[in-house]
């Protein structure tokens, strides 16, 4: 038999290999955590260890016979959003039979995993937990899980395990394995079929189409967990990218019932979009992909400690601030969305996106900033961390997507910006973005400004709304049968408003 040694935290783990897998591949099947952002496409350089010595990338060596690889100990830390807005309401069982005991709402996220318990007698929230999704080591976005749990049977229960043990972890953590009466689930549609073992490969390719968007409701032995005897609520999604979890935020801002036009953006590896006008929630959903999560991007890293989370323009020079007051280890979304804002506006990003040479700057303290990366221009935050080119091309993708997608749902709705009193910024990145720099880089259009006020984690608390009270969980399932979908990739507008919007500024 042939293997390979992984040592983690000290400890040794003897693993068997396979004639033909990647060093990535059996640490993912061995169960380690580890940052593969682009799916093993070798395209992130994420994905490294240290192996007899030397630093490589896992997703394009071959597992050898005798192999010693080191993996990073697991960074902590993680600055997961889980408050969300305060919303009273009265307590409505959702089953007649459980009228007492414990509740848990679990928010799902591509990035994060949130998780609410409630005493579902009183709907006292009791506690929160929170932490990074598993499922990241098998790619940084949706498309790239789906496109590993299409390889056969065996990686797509992988998938579906990493996120049952995920919340069996948090059950257990909070010693529930006997006492807990009821979970509802929430997220978007393609980790809530990772969670059923649905098949998602429909969701990635024309037309489209998802296993279900349906209610489900389980018990916890159907679902794989272990020593867990509870009912398992799967809140319905709308579409195949407009999920459980926009319903959800919907319900926790109050979109649905609101008599002036509102819109919610919840920007993370993809952006959903709903817009209540003329008592008709619209919605819509943009491959914005995971830059302004950190992910795509040289530097980029999730919401960690040492994480450099916000940028600003001092006297002649470049100022930030980390988390956790560390040393910065790399940049977190709001970040980037900072430092593309400043580079803007001091001239070194143009209003097409290109990055200007040394030569070109106006004064000298910008021109020594600028260097050069993999025969590109790149710019210099700190001592060691700096935002390439291509990072800067990855956040004009996204923030074109997103805008185009919030200015053809405003004109399918047969309103103008200027008709929106209220947008949410929902979600982790929508939380702790910086307002004015996401209208400087086009993110946001300007016309909505002034109305942006921020939702938290929305989803999370739409999930704990429908958990306590029957009425919200009726109306997620009316809503999720009444939202008028823009599916944006058939709607003859999109690309060229997506065009439109790639620009920086008038320039």
């Amino acid at each position: 038999m042939k293997t390979i040694s992984i040592l983690k935290d000290n400890e040794t783990q003897n693993i068997e290999i396979f004639e033909g897998e990647t060093l990535l591949e059996v640490i993912q099947r061995s169960g380690n955590v580890i940052e593969a952002t682009c799916g093993g496409k070798g395209t992130c350089n994420k994905c490294t260890v240290i192996v007899n010595g030397q630093l490589i990338k896992s997703c394009t060596t071959m597992a050898d016979n005798g192999m010693s690889v080191k993996l990073d100990d697991p960074v902590s830390g993680a600055r997961i959003l889980t408050q969300s807005l305060k919303v009273e309401y009265p307590i409505i069982p959702i089953f007649e039979d459980l009228k007492d005991g414990f509740g848990l709402a679990v928010d799902i996220g591509t990035t994060t995993v949130a998780a609410y318990l409630f005493d579902i007698a009183d709907g006292n929230e009791i506690t929160v937990k929170s932490t990074m999704n598993p499922q990241k080591v098998f790619g940084a976005d949706v498309i790239s899980r789906i496109e590993y749990t299409s390889n056969g049977p065996e990686e797509r229960m992988r998938m579906h395990k990493s996120i049952v043990n995920c919340i069996q972890e948090i059950i257990e953590s909070l010693n529930l394995t006997d006492d807990l009466a009821v979970m509802a689930i929430t997220g978007n549609t393609t980790m809530l079929h990772f969670f059923m073992n649905l098949d998602a490969q429909g969701i990635a390719q024309a037309p489209f189409t998802p296993e279900t968007t349906e209610m489900q409701i389980f018990t916890s032995d159907k679902l794989g967990f272990n020593s867990i005897k509870t009912r398992v609520v799967v809140l319905p999604a709308v579409s195949a990218y407009v999920g459980a979890d926009t319903i959800s935020a919907v319900i926790a801002t109050g979109l649905y019932k609101s008599t002036s036009p509102k819109l919610l953006v919840d920007i993370g590896t993809n952006g959903e979009i709903a817009l209540m006008s003329k008592g008709i929630v619209w919605a819509c959903s943009t491959a914005a992909g995971p830059a302004f999560e950190g992910a795509n991007i040289t530097f980029g890293m999730p919401a960690l400690d040492g994480a450099i989370s916000k940028v600003w323009l001092g006297e002649k020079d470049i100022c930030y601030k980390t988390i956790g007051d560390l040393h910065p280890e790399g940049l977190c979304g709001s970040a980037v969305l900072d430092i593309v804002a400043i580079l803007i506006k001091i001239g070194v990003v143009s209003s097409t996106g290109r990055m200007i040479n040394s030569d070109e700057a106006d004064e000298e303290w910008i021109a020594g900033k600028i260097l050069r990366h993999n025969n590109a221009n790149a710019f210099l935050i700190s001592d060691d961390i700096f935002i390439t080119q291509k990072d800067v091309r990855e956040i004009q993708n996204a923030k074109a997507a997103i805008c185009a997608g919030i200015t053809i749902l405003v004109q399918r709705a047969g309103i103008s910006l200027t008709d929106i009193d209220v947008t949410y910024l929902a979600g982790g990145f929508g939380n702790f973005m910086d307002k004015t720099s996401a209208v400087q880089i086009g993110l946001i259009p300007e016309e909505l400004l002034d109305t942006c006020v921020t939702a938290g984690n929305a989803a999370g608390q739409g999930a704990c709304m429908s958990l306590l009270n029957k009425d919200f969980l009726d109306k997620s399932n009316e809503l999720s049968k009444t939202i008028k979908y823009i599916e944006l990739s058939y709607d003859p507008d999109f690309s060229d408003c997506y065009m439109d919007n790639m620009m920086f500024g008038d320039d």
